[in-house]
């Protein structure tokens, strides 16, 4: 989930950016290609050409095939999701599997193609929403814990959590 909101996030970030600066959209497009550690599959899919390709980036990095994708993050974190649905809340669940859902739809399709900033403000708000319900569901288990260990390892996730919060939203 946190890969699909960060995704969610450079993208409309780089979309903003490439429409209100005067640099070339290679200078645009590539980074985030690079960043996401795509580029020689970007390229043997796409092409060379494409690295300047704001619509090529943001296909293929909402609905390709690649791991590193919207549409693929999402799926690979409903698969978790159901690995461990036993051990997760029914909310926590029901909101990633609903995020993979709508990601699926033509109605995504249609927010992609007419509606560019929101389709990404929906995709970071339903992610930002199960990872919150994540840490609420993490702080309910450490406060009935009487495990050393498990309170461990939810005070590492929740530190993990905290750092990334922190690296988003700089002061």
């Amino acid at each position: 989930m946190e890969r699909a909101e960060s995704t969610a996030r450079v993208l409309q970030v780089t979309a903003a950016l490439a429409i209100d600066s005067d640099l070339i959209p290679q200078q645009c497009w590539l980074p985030v290609v690079i960043i996401a550690g795509e580029r020689e599959g970007f390229a043997k899919e796409c092409g060379e050409d494409a690295l300047g390709d704001g619509e090529a980036v943001q296909e293929y990095l909402v609905f390709g095939k690649a791991p590193v994708s919207l549409e693929q993050s999402i799926a690979a974190a409903r698969e978790n999701a159901r690995s461990i649905r036993e051990v997760i809340s029914l909310e926590i669940f029901e909101s990633i599997n609903e995020l993979h859902l709508w990601i699926q739809s033509p109605r995504a399709r249609l927010d992609f193609d007419e509606h560019r900033y929101g389709f990404y403000r929906h995709v970071r708000r339903e992610t930002q929403l199960g990872l919150g319900l994540g840490i609420d569901y993490a702080l309910l288990m450490v406060s009935r814990s009487r495990s050393c260990a498990s309170r461990f390892v939810v005070f590492a996730w929740l530190m993990v959590a905290l750092v990334q919060c922190c690296v988003s939203y700089p002061p």
